[in-house]
């Protein structure tokens, strides 16, 4: 494992020593290949193996009738510890919304979730489920946490397991394996506009200064640039509201548009203000955790647009069959 980090942390140095656009982008595309692991182990995954294609955890498979082999691929796991006060740490821990909760989740995470433990997206959800509000009920309980506590993140080695590692041994849950909902063809010009627009923003092309970003609800972006331009200067200004930072914003478009195919939207030169910004290893890193979490954003909501779009168009074609009927 510490060979696989050490060997991200040079890659990281020398991008940044050689202030290398190429290598960036390589590197960013392997942050984006697996969304439901944070972009720092998608990129160990794919390094370790290249050709992973549907990646869980020993337990995840072993649900679907697989048995993982022994040569898994080792990530960074995250185990939140609370520390500080025992006395104050007790009493605010008993005031975890995720006490309340007594079914929907697996026991032992919700032991882990009722420690104090940080939940997914998804884990939200499903305790809202269960009590209306769920979400800024746990919001709130977070930014109540006495000064006297505080958390630490411990990063420990997690093996996980592509589905070429694994073999069935139970043919009637593996049926049961989720497959992809649609395969995404993304279009040569992504709705990012019309989702813009959609959220109230409006669309400013006059004025090619600090384009690419969001002005309270106004979209800035340079109204004689071709459309791959704009098309990358409308997902920067997308991720622009949904980071504080410009690089982060950058960076973030920049994962979009490798994860759409159109990595050619994405100019050397605008790559620049990363390396005006990070530094160190360390800092990239973390510019690029934050990127990911909006790009996973973004391609989500993308997504349902352009499944949206097909479901339309689809059903377009239906009522014209039914008129040439009549």
């Amino acid at each position: 494992m510490k060979n696989r980090i050490n060997e991200i942390e040079e890659l990281m140095e020398q991008i940044l020593k050689e202030k290398s656009a190429p290598m960036l982008k390589k590197l960013l595309d392997k942050s984006v290949i697996f969304r439901n692991f944070s972009p720092r182990n998608s990129i160990l995954i794919t390094m370790q193996c290249p050709e992973a294609t549907t990646v869980m955890g020993k337990k995840a498979w072993e649900r679907y009738g697989m048995k993982p082999r022994n040569d898994g691929i080792v990530i960074t796991g995250i185990k939140r510890e609370i520390r500080g006060d025992e006395e104050k740490k007790a009493q605010w821990l008993k005031r975890n919304p995720f006490r309340q909760i007594n079914d929907g989740f697996l026991p032992e995470r919700l032991k882990s979730l009722q420690n104090g433990n940080k939940p997914t997206k998804e884990e939200l959800e499903l305790a809202s489920s269960t009590i209306s509000d769920f979400e800024k009920i746990y919001d709130d309980w977070v930014k109540s946490k006495p000064k006297e506590v505080r958390f630490a993140n411990l990063y420990i080695p997690v093996k996980v397991y592509d589905i070429s590692q694994c073999e069935i041994v139970n043919e009637e849950k593996f049926k049961n394996l989720p497959r992809p909902k649609m395969d995404i063809k993304f279009p040569d010009k992504l709705p990012i506009q019309e989702i813009l627009e959609e959220k109230g923003f409006s669309i400013d092309g006059s004025t090619p200064v600090s384009i690419g970003k969001a002005v309270g609800k106004v979209v800035l972006i340079d109204g004689q640039a071709d459309e791959q331009e704009k098309t990358f200067q409308l997902a920067q200004a997308w991720a622009s509201t949904k980071v504080k930072e410009p690089h982060e914003a950058v960076m973030a478009a920049t994962m979009l548009m490798l994860h759409t195919g159109l990595s050619e939207a994405v100019p050397d030169s605008v790559l620049e203000i990363i390396f005006l910004k990070v530094k160190t290893p360390k800092e990239l890193s973390t510019a690029i955790s934050k990127a990911g979490k909006a790009f996973r954003e973004m391609a989500e909501e993308l997504e349902t647009a352009i499944e949206k779009e097909v479901r339309t168009e689809k059903l377009k074609e239906i009522d014209e069959i039914d008129l040439e009927l009549y």
